[in-house]
C-alpha cells in the first residue's frame, strides 16, 4: 500500500493574514494563511488511503477513529476538485503531539491529500494537493500557514515573509547548519484552537506583536534570534503563559540554545546541540515527568510518497 510522508513543522510566532478581526476572511482563500517562523521536524505524519465501498469516510489516527476532522475536509474537497464519488479509509500514524502545536493537522492534511488522489490515480502535481490541504486546514481553523510552509522545500527553518498559499507564500530560510541542532519540546496538553483564531481581541494583539516581532528578527535572522523574539511573543500575547515560560527558563538553564512557546499549544520547544539533547531531556523530565518529550532532528523534506 503507498503511504504518504509529510514532517511536521513547530511553530514559534505568526501573524493573521487575510482573517478580518472576527475570524472570518477577508481575501481569497489561496491568499489566507499567517507570516510567522519555525522549524520542519524529522518526526512527522505516514498517511496511507485507499479507495473503499462504504457510504462515508472513514479517518483513522494512531488506530482510533475520529469525526468531523480536518481530513475529512481534505477528502471533500478531493472529489469537488477531481468529480470522484469515492470513499476513502485513511489511516494517520503521527510522531508528534497532535493539538499541541506541531502543524499535525496539516501534515496529516497534506498525507491525506497526495494519498487519496493517488488512489484514484487522478494525474496533478503536488500543488493540487497542497491547495486542497491549505484550504481545509483554513477553512476546519486548525492552522493557517503551514501547510504552505511544509510545500516549500527552502530550508530547516526560517521565516513566512508573504502569507498565502502553496506558490503564494514566501519563505526565507535561514542560512545555518541545522545538522548540528536537536529540537526538544515538552508538551503537557493539546489545545482547541478554533475559539482563539476567531478571537477579536486575540487577532488584533496578535497581528499588532507579531509584526514587530518580524521585524526585529529580520534585523538578525537566525533559529537563536527567531526563538528569543517568539518567547516574547508568546507572553506579550497572552498565549503563552508563566508556567510554560518557567520551562523555557529550565531549558536554557539545563543546555539548551534558546526556548519559547509552541504556536498555539501548551507546550514549549528548544534548540540544543546534539551533544546536549540528552542532559537537556534529563533535566525536563525530572522537573516535569508528566511532560512528554519530544526529541527529532531537522528536515528541509517536503513530502515523500513510498510505494511498497
Amino acid at each position: 500500500m503507498l503511504t504518504v510522508y509529510v514532517p511536521s513543522a513547530v511553530s514559534s510566532f505568526f501573524t493573521f493574514e487575510g482573517v478580518a478581526e472576527d475570524g472570518s476572511f477577508s481575501r481569497p482563500m489561496e491568499e489566507v494563511g499567517a507570516r510567522g517562523g519555525g522549524f520542519k521536524l524529522v518526526k512527522g505524519t505516514h498517511t496511507s488511503v485507499e479507495a473503499v465501498r462504504a457510504p462515508v469516510d472513514e479517518v483513522f489516527f494512531d488506530g482510533r477513529m475520529v469525526a468531523n476532522s480536518t481530513t475529512h475536509m481534505v477528502l471533500k474537497l478531493v472529489r469537488q476538485r477531481t468529480g470522484a464519488e469515492e470513499r476513502f479509509r485513511v489511516e494517520h500514524r503521527v510522531e508528534v503531539p497532535i493539538g499541541a502545536g506541531f502543524g499535525t493537522s496539516a501534515s496529516a492534511s497534506m498525507g491525506a491529500a497526495v494519498a487519496a488522489l493517488k488512489a484514484l490515480n487522478y494525474r496533478a502535481t503536488l500543488r493540487l494537493a497542497a491547495e486542497i490541504a491549505h484550504e481545509a486546514d483554513i477553512v476546519c481553523h486548525t492552522g493557517l500557514g503551514t501547510v504552505a510552509a511544509i510545500y516549500s522545500s527552502s530550508g530547516v527553518g526560517g521565516l513566512i515573509v508573504q502569507a498565502g498559499g502553496p506558490g503564494i507564500c514566501r519563505v526565507e530560510a535561514f542560512m545555518e547548519d541545522f545538522e548540528k541542532y536537536s529540537l526538544i519540546a515538552a508538551t503537557f496538553r493539546s489545545r482547541e484552537k478554533r475559539p482563539l483564531l476567531t478571537s477579536p481581541d486575540l487577532i488584533r494583539k496578535v497581528n499588532e506583536v507579531g509584526s514587530k516581532t518580524m521585524e526585529t528578527i529580520m534585523e538578525e535572522p537566525t533559529s537563536v534570534k527567531m526563538l528569543k523574539e517568539s518567547r516574547r511573543f508568546a507572553l506579550q500575547t497572552g498565549l503563552g503563559s508563566r508556567e510554560l515560560d518557567k520551562v523555557c527558563d529550565l531549558m536554557e538553564e539545563a543546555g539548551a540554545i534558546a526556548a519559547t512557546h509552541n504556536m498555539i499549544g501548551e507546550a514549549v520547544h528548544c534548540l540544543a546541540w546534539r551533544e546536549d539533547a540528552r542532559h537537556v531531556t534529563g533535566r525536563i523530565s525530572e522537573s516535569y515527568p508528566d511532560a512528554r518529550l519530544t526529541v527529532s532532528k531537522l528536515t528541509d523534506v517536503s513530502t515523500r510518497i513510498i510505494e511498497r
